[in-house]
């Protein structure tokens, strides 16, 4: 792997330009997370290096709960249930009225969502593959191993998407939700929300010993020499 590759954080970020809406308000904290794979990669999103070096750092002592990327999976059940790998759980998230369901048909718009918990990387990795990661259409919710899966609606997931969400999240702390994860601009960086004091940095630390596990740079920069550096 070239030396140029890299993963580069940015610590409380400014600029709308990152399209993740709405700055968290303290004690939460939102950092950027970028890359630079060299050679340049020919296909778009995430490359399998980062979307490894992210999961296996959530999922250190976290469990990751997301939107998985096959929503035409046979899930029916609406409680969470045993998925196929050992430790995961799978439940599909309806649209509570008729109505709403028509309505979303009608608009191309998702009738459900079909959301993953895990504590296996191997798993969480799935995040990055979502369909929609490049049109920002993914959240990833952590919270403590320990715990059981959060237990979420359809309109508290489609408000996660919104320019609101790290204020949902903050919501949800009292849940058992500590942070987040969510798509930037056309899916080239990837927002880390945490509502958790102390957090933050263990995350960075697990993230930085995963980058560098894998043979990339790590760095940290402010935000204008971050947006300077995925530009170059």
């Amino acid at each position: 792997m070239s030396k140029a590759s890299a993963v580069i954080i940015c610590p409380d970020p400014g600029e709308s330009y990152w399209q993740l809406g709405e700055p968290p308000a303290p004690p939460a904290g939102l950092t950027l997370i970028g890359w630079k794979e060299d050679p340049r990669p020919v296909d778009g999103g995430v490359p399998p290096v980062v979307a490894a070096i992210i999961a296996s750092a959530l999922t250190h002592s976290m469990r990751v709960t997301f939107l998985h990327p096959d929503l035409r999976s046979p899930v029916d059940a609406t409680d969470w249930q045993s998925a196929a790998a050992p430790g995961d759980s799978v439940r599909a998230l309806p649209q509570g009225r008729l109505a709403a369901r028509i309505m979303a048909r009608l608009k191309r718009q998702p009738e459900a969502f079909l959301l993953y918990s895990t504590c296996d990387h191997n798993t969480a990795v799935k995040l990055f593959d979502v369909p929609d990661w490049c049109l920002q259409g993914q959240v990833a919710l952590l919270s403590s191993a320990e715990s059981p899966p959060p237990n979420l609606d359809f309109q508290s997931v489609t408000a996660l998407l919104g320019d609101s969400w790290a204020r949902r999240v903050s919501e949800l702390h009292s849940e058992g939700i500590c942070g987040a994860l969510r798509p930037g601009v056309d899916g080239d960086v990837a927002g880390l929300l945490t509502v958790t004091p102390g957090l933050h940095e263990v995350l960075l630390t697990r993230l930085e010993h995963a980058t560098r596990a894998a043979g990339w740079n790590w760095q940290v920069l402010p935000e204008k020499q971050f947006a300077d550096f995925l530009a170059d």
